[in-house]
This record gives C-alpha cells, sequence and structure tokens, in this order.
C-alpha cells in the first residue's frame, strides 16, 4: 500500500520499530517493498532497533537519498555476508537486531547521496571487503558526521567509487587519515591501471586527530584529476595538506582552497625522493586563496620551489604571522627561493612581479597588512587589484601611509580596519580609492590627514571609530565634491559630522555634499548636529 511513497523522514520520535509487526502468524517472510522511495531520514530516533521487528526483506531499487543520524539502537549493516538476498537469518529473538541494509549483490543501485552522523564505529561495516564493488557504484555525495573510526576511505573502496564528486567529513574526533593507500601495493599488483578519483569537492572540519588527509604511502598511482575545491579547518594536528607527488601536476582544475585553524607548517609536504631540480607547483585554474589563523604556517612548501598560479583572483590571508609572504629583495631569477636554504628558511608566498598580476581583491591581517600599510613595498605592483582590505595592530597601534597606494594603480575601495594612530599623505602621485570603509578603528582621533587627499571619493563608510569626537572640518567638507554615499555607524564619541574651522564666518560657509545621494547617522548616542553652524 505504499507503492507510490517517494520521501519517508522521521526524527526525534521514541519507536522501536518503522514497520510493527502484523498480529497474524506469518508462516513466510514478509517483503516490505517501497519501489518509488527515493528519500529515507532517520535522525535521532534513540530507541530505534529496526525496521520491523523480525525476519524480513526490503526492497527500495530508487532510493537516492540516505540520511542517518544519532540511531545508535539502530543495525545498519551486516557484520557478514548473507547467504541469500534476504537480509535477516531464521531463528532469531525478539531481542535481535535486524541490519537496515543487506550486503547483497546490488544494494542500492541508486544511491547518491548518503549522510551519517553520530553512528560510532558504522564506517568500517560499509567498506567490508565482502561489500560488492556495486553498492555504491553511483554515489555522488558522502558526508560523514560525528562517527567513529581512525581511517576513512582505502583504497579497495575508493577506486570502486566511480561517481564521488563531494566527501564532507565533520567533527569525527578519532580520524587519523582520509584516503588510505596502505594497500597500494597490492592494488598494483593485481591492476596495471591507476586510479582516477572524480572528486570534486573536498570539506573536511573540526577532525582534532588527523595528521594527514593522504596517506604517506602515495606514490603517483592514484590521481585526484577533477578536484576543484577544497577547504580545510580546525585541524589542529596536522602538519601539512598535499603529498608533493599531488601537487605536482595533479591539482590542475583546482579553483578554491581555503585553510583555517590548523597546526600546519607546510601545505605542500616535501617529497620523500631528493630533488635535483626545484619543484613547479602549478594551480593554473586557482581563482580564490585563504589562509586564515595557521599560527605554525611558515612556508608553502620546505624547499626551494617555484609556484604558479596565474588566474588567481581573490587573495585572504589572516593570522599567519610566521608566514612570509612578500620578497625582502628582488629576485635574480623567476623562481621565488634561492638555491641552499635550510629547513628553518621561510620561503615567501608571492613573488614582486610574477604571481599577482590577475589579482583583483587582497584581503591581509597581520604582519602582511602592515608590511602594506607602511608603503615600503615599493617593488610590488598589483595591477588590477580593486578592493584592499588592510586589518594592522592588533598588538599594538600602526601608522598607515598613502604611499602603499603608489602599489595599486586601480585601487577601488580601500577598506582599514585595527589599531591605527595616525595616517600619513603619500603624495601627490599616489592613486586614490573612491570607496574608503573604516571598521573598528580604535586609536586614531582625526581623520583629516586619511580625507585631505581624496577628491574623487564616492563612497565613505565607517563603523565603530570609538575615539573620534568629529568627523572632519567643513574645508575637507567641502573638497569631497564627488561624495555620493555617507554612513556612519556606533562611533561613540562623534558629536558633529562637520565642524566648523577657527576664524571661519558664517558668511564663508557653502553647501557641501551637493552629489550625497545616501546619508546614513545610527547608534551615535552623542551626535548632537551634522555641521556645528547652521545653514
Amino acid at each position: 500500500m505504499l507503492r507510490d511513497l517517494e520521501e519517508l523522514r522521521i526524527e526525534y520520535c521514541g519507536i522501536g520499530v518503522i514497520v510493527a509487526k502484523d498480529q497474524v502468524s506469518e508462516s513466510v517472510t514478509p517483503l516490505l517493498k517501497f519501489p518509488r522511495l527515493t528519500f529515507l531520514e532517520l535522525s535521532s530516533l534513540e530507541n530505534l532497533r529496526n525496521f520491523y521487528p523480525q525476519k524480513h526483506t526490503l526492497e527500495w531499487p530508487h532510493l537516492y537519498r540516505l540520511s542517518i543520524r544519532s540511531c545508535d539502537e539502530l543495525e545498519i549493516f551486516e557484520k557478514e555476508v548473507s547467504s541469500s538476498l534476504e537480509i535477516h537469518e531464521e531463528g532469531s529473538s525478539l531481542d535481535s537486531k535486524y541490519p537496515l541494509l543487506s550486503q547483497c549483490k546490488v544494494l542500492l543501485p541508486k544511491l547518491e547521496i548518503l549522510r551519517l552522523s553520530n553512528l560510532i564505529g558504522l564506517i568500517p561495516l560499509i567498506w567490508e571487503d565482502q561489500l560488492s564493488h556495486n553498492s555504491f557504484r553511483n554515489l555522488k555525495t558522502l558526508f560523514v558526521e560525528s562517527c567513529g573510526f581512525v581511517k576513512l576511505v582505502p583504497l579497495r573502496v575508493l577506486k570502486s567509487l566511480n561517481n564521488l564528486e563531494e566527501l564532507e567529513v565533520r567533527e569525527c574526533d578519532t580520524l587519523e587519515l582520509v584516503f588510505d593507500f596502505e594497500d597500494l601495493n597490492d592494488y598494483k599488483e593485481a591492476e596495471s591501471s591507476s586510479v582516477i578519483v572524480p572528486l570534486k569537492k573536498l570539506t573536511l572540519c573540526g577532525l582534532q586527530k588527523l595528521k594527514n588527509v593522504w596517506s604517506n604511502h602515495y606514490k603517483g598511482d592514484v590521481s585526484f584529476p577533477s578536484l576543484r575545491s577544497v577547504h580545510v579547518s580546525y585541524c589542529e594536528s596536522l602538519t601539512s595538506l598535499f603529498p608533493a607527488s599531488i601537487a605536482k601536476g595533479m591539482l590542475r582544475d583546482l579553483e578554491e582552497l581555503r585553510i583555517e585553524y590548523c597546526g600546519m607548517d607546510v601545505i605542500v609536504a616535501k617529497d620523500q625522493l631528493s630533488e635535483s631540480v626545484a619543484p613547479l607547483l602549478e594551480f593554473p585554474k586557482l581563482t580564490f586563496l585563504k589562509l586564515s589563523s595557521l599560527k605554525n604556517l611558515r612556508s608553502f612548501y620546505p624547499q626551494t620551489h617555484t609556484l604558479e598560479w596565474p588566474h588567481l583572483y581573490r587573495l585572504s590571508i589572516r593570522s599567519c604571522d610566521k608566514l612570509e609572504i612578500f620578497e625582502k629583495e628582488v629576485s635574480s631569477s623567476l623562481e621565488i627561493h634561492e638555491e641552499g636554504s635550510s629547513l628553518d628558511s621561510k620561503y615567501p608566498l608571492l613573488s614582486h612581479g610574477k604571481v599577482t598580476y590577475n589579482l583583483e581583491k587582497l584581503t591581509l591581517m597581520g604582519k602582511g597588512a602592515e608590511v602594506i600599510g607602511s608603503g615600503q613595498l615599493s617593488m610590488y605592483c598589483f595591477p588590477k587589484v580593486k578592493v584592499l582590505y588592510l586589518h594592522v595592530g592588533y598588538d599594538e597601534s600602526k601608522s598607515i601611509s598613502y604611499k602603499l597606494l603608489k602599489s595599486f594603480p586601480n585601487l577601488e575601495e580601500l577598506r582599514l580596519r585595527g589599531h591605527i594612530k595616525e595616517a600619513l599623505g603619500g603624495g601627490d602621485d599616489a592613486h586614490l580609492p573612491i570607496k574608503l570603509s573604516l571598521d573598528e578603528i580604535y586609536n586614531i582621533t582625526s581623520l583629516v590627514p586619511l580625507l585631505v587627499s581624496p577628491p574623487n571619493l564616492t563612497h565613505l563608510h565607517m563603523v565603530s571609530c570609538y575615539e573620534l569626537t568629529t568627523l572632519m572640518t567643513s574645508s575637507v567638507a567641502r573638497s569631497l565634491v564627488h561624495l555620493t554615499s555617507l554612513s556612519i555607524s556606533n562611533c561613540d564619541g562623534i558629536e558633529e559630522i562637520i565642524w566648523k574651522e577657527e576664524g571661519e564666518d558664517d558668511d564663508d560657509e557653502e553647501f557641501v555634499f551637493s552629489k550625497l545621494q545616501h546619508l546614513k547617522v545610527e547608534r551615535m548616542p552623542k551626535i548632537r548636529s551634522i555641521l556645528s553652524w547652521t545653514h
């Protein structure tokens, strides 16, 4: 009677079984058929032990998506291979558990999405040697959260996941290795071809004991040519992300790489084989690189190397203060680093003229922001950067110089944040942005040096600039003839937006901000007036 059922979701219920036992004694094993079921979700069913309380056969040939979360009493996979297509054995007691899924020849031929959560010790049963390779042949997305296992995907299973495109693993406290190539030698003896994994997106988060993503035994016979997005965060025990053998030419489709709050000191581990020439690490399609709160990170690669990412569009580096971002001197070759460096050497991430050409958005927080903000990086040029965000001085107050703008000839928007004690002019040849945003500026008491130079300024946005009492003088206001948007929020000390300078008469007043289209003033408890005199 449920032949048309397509979706079944059960959450936070006290049920012990999903289908109750028939009151009439059954002489044959009942067949429970769901020919059109495509989505099954079982979540937080703490008492659930079985789908049906006695021996039975289940069929759902078109199951497309399966999600099981926090059903600790439910046995999902058989521990041994059944001798028939039926899921359960004869003579089981009433307290027996009947595994939800059989290890028959074709288990879930249509399954594309598998979500497993809060299921301790489950993963090894999924990947039993006896499990048919056809069981997950159409699986595209595997999501695993809070499950107990040490190694996730062995090679023998990986080579059968012919359609796996997305893998996401979160909060698995015992996981030490994601892709296990321990059995690579056995595979090579049996198979002559290499393993090609179609994975496109990899997300790893909150894996406290993760030591390696790829096994150290990797030897180049397994490739990930379709990988486009990698996001790794809160993996404190991880010392590197990629083996050199994967990073060398096997990440040509990688478009996005984000690494946050990890313990790694390098991103690409050193090749186990000695190298006679500096390796070339190519990322021809990479457009977004984010490195955030990596307190141990010293280098992208621990030895002399060449980095190429010609289409890098967006770069964000926050709180990676051991990482050398910029070169101190111009290199005499196209290679980023010099020969004969010690293992403790730092290898600057960016060459002064090679890898920055197509960059349009640059975000720096910490040491890198202070180097840029000081205006002392004249050998670098970022010809296409349109948006620059600098967060400086979270340990002590720093100065910002408009000289920095000489490295950004086409800058449109400058965003500043942090402990800035003063702003210094950069001279007439500094290209000034048309948008200026100030967010949580703690120490600066006057914006006049920042606002005197930019006559082309069209947008000025300020949030939480606590020590300011006024925004600008009337003469500065008159110079901002192109200003169209002014937004001021949560600046507790500001009493006046514009004040009349000493010696200025009311006869000197003229209308300011003639092109202003948008004015926003909010959460300003001391504000008395926009102007210090009446028009």
